[in-house]
């Protein structure tokens, strides 16, 4: 049992860890453009909690008019990971003078950096709940059977099925975050705005099929593997777009140097 989170806490560590020291060591990106993105993503988290605390209220006016409420939160739910995180970083972009000069590889950096504390977190956090559970594996009883399930994966191959796809989900945020920042500075630097929008529906369609795909599912995205694969397996269709959409614009930026 311990083991199975400890497992779980190396990958969703690793998965953050291995592309920041590559980057930093191999093709030099500075660690401030690291944390930068850190902050942009901590900054774009607090903007949307305090912006989905009336959401409970929002969701009651919904079924109070015969609207369903779960596609509609839905939505609110894409369109508030628009505005924050597109709009942190359209800021940090506009306003930075580090990131209005940076090259490829430190705008990378900062898409990794703004990626990468969503996985850490968790990951770090995994790490010491699996540490404490080896020394006290009576805390287990603890928990509530619901927590249980949510927090501890099961020591067999569905266990294992289950953190392949977290790490599948973590290296493919890797890639959407990644994407996203690309356009939002290829939009400031070359005044060309379209590609801000580009980024901002792309996000808000991200999160608003997660959020509908949670919604459908229910607590069985986090105990069911079988669910949780259908639910990445769709989700894997945005995670390839943010990996052909770097490429893509790693060879305009090589044409136009912008």
């Amino acid at each position: 049992m311990a083991i199975m989170v400890i497992f779980k806490g190396i990958i969703l560590t690793l998965v953050v860890i291995v592309p920041v020291y590559w980057l930093a060591s191999r093709v030099k990106v500075k660690i401030r453009f690291f944390l930068l993105g850190a902050l942009a993503w901590l900054l774009a988290v607090f903007g949307k909690v305090l912006a989905v605390l009336p959401a409970q209220k929002f969701s009651i006016f919904l079924e109070n008019h015969g609207i369903m409420p779960e596609a509609s939160l839905s939505l609110y739910s894409g369109l508030l990971t628009g505005v924050f995180e597109c709009g942190i970083v359209l800021l940090f972009a506009l306003y930075l003078k580090s990131l209005k000069n940076c090259d490829w590889n430190d705008q990378i950096g900062f898409g990794v950096g703004f990626a990468g504390l969503e996985s850490l977190i968790p990951g770090v956090a995994l790490l010491i709940f699996g540490f404490v559970l080896l020394g006290y594996p009576e805390v287990v009883n603890h928990l509530s059977p619901e927590t249980r399930n949510l927090a501890i994966p099961a020591a067999n191959i569905n266990g294992v099925l289950m953190v392949v796809a977290s790490f599948v989900e973590r290296l493919g945020a890797l890639a959407l975050h990644t994407f996203s920042a690309l356009l939002i500075f290829l939009a400031v630097r070359t005044k060309v705005w379209k590609w801000f929008w580009v980024a901002f529906i792309y996000k808000f369609s991200v999160d608003a099929t997660s959020s509908n795909l949670k919604f459908i599912f229910g607590d069985r995205v986090y105990t069911s593997v079988s669910i949780l694969w259908i639910v990445e397996s769709i989700l894997l269709v945005f995670d390839i777009l943010g990996f052909a959409g770097i490429l893509y614009l790693r060879k305009k930026w090589k044409k136009q140097g912008v």
